[in-house]
């Protein structure tokens, strides 16, 4: 009801049918089934090799269900989290583990104040990408680094393959660059070619002015935080 998608849709393909393709999305949104359980159905070796592998679907792609929400559907990292730890619990490839509708109507997300803007503009989405693009970048290591989340997800999919970031980060180049002013000017030219290396005060340099300076061909004022969510809140308190 929230995206107004099936949260499965499975079609057959040249090489597999409906099934294989069934059991495919389930383990690209879910992680990888447990062995003992693709290996206890009757039907098990219709669809799964020895080592519990799908037989005619190979290279998933993992994509949890928190990702899905925001990067597909562009809806608010705080309330895709939430809306992810409620569906989730009904979702564990254990049924004696799978929590109960009784359960489920105890849980927290029920008691969430309404909240009807709860979808990223296109604007706002960009520039959330745009940051964590940015971030992995200027890791110290110098390289483009996968987060944490994405790290856990290779850890819990072994052999399958992560989403690629790159089909959702923003270009750089498609930001009109209007907000080119003399402050900025000015700015650059009191800035010192060391104040542009990385360092630990600021997030790009080792001067939190530079990284004002640098952000401002890209985001408004109020955008320039490379904070997520999780560290605004914590900063504020």
């Amino acid at each position: 009801m929230v995206t107004g998608d099936f949260l499965f849709e499975p079609r057959k393909g040249q090489n597999y049918d409906k099934d294989d393709d069934h059991l495919a999305q389930m383990m690209e949104l879910l992680g990888r089934m447990p062995k003992n359980l693709a290996l206890s159905g009757k039907n098990s070796k219709k669809f799964f090799d020895s080592k519990g592998h799908l037989r005619r679907i190979s290279g998933l792609n993992f994509w949890p269900l928190k990702k899905v929400l925001v990067e597909k559907y562009r809806i608010k990292e705080d309330e895709a989290q939430c809306l992810a730890d409620f569906l989730l619990p009904m979702l564990s490839w254990n049924h004696e583990t799978r929590a109960s509708a009784e359960e489920m109507l105890k849980h927290p997300w029920f008691d969430m104040k309404d909240n009807y803007d709860f979808k990223y503009t296109d604007r706002e989405y960009e520039v959330m990408m745009l940051k964590k693009e940015l971030k992995n970048q200027m890791k110290p290591s110098g390289r483009a680094e996968q987060d944490d989340a994405v790290l856990e997800d290779r850890q819990e999919m072994n052999e399958l393959i992560d989403s690629d970031p790159e089909l959702y980060g923003a270009d750089i180049e498609d930001i009109p660059p209007n907000k080119r002013d003399k402050k900025r000017s000015e700015l650059f030219s009191n800035l010192n070619n060391n104040d542009l290396m990385l360092g630990t005060n600021g997030i790009l340099s080792s001067n939190p002015a530079a990284d004002e300076v640098i952000f401002s061909d890209i985001f408004d004022k109020d955008e320039i935080s490379l904070e997520d969510p999780e560290e605004e809140r914590e900063n504020y308190k």
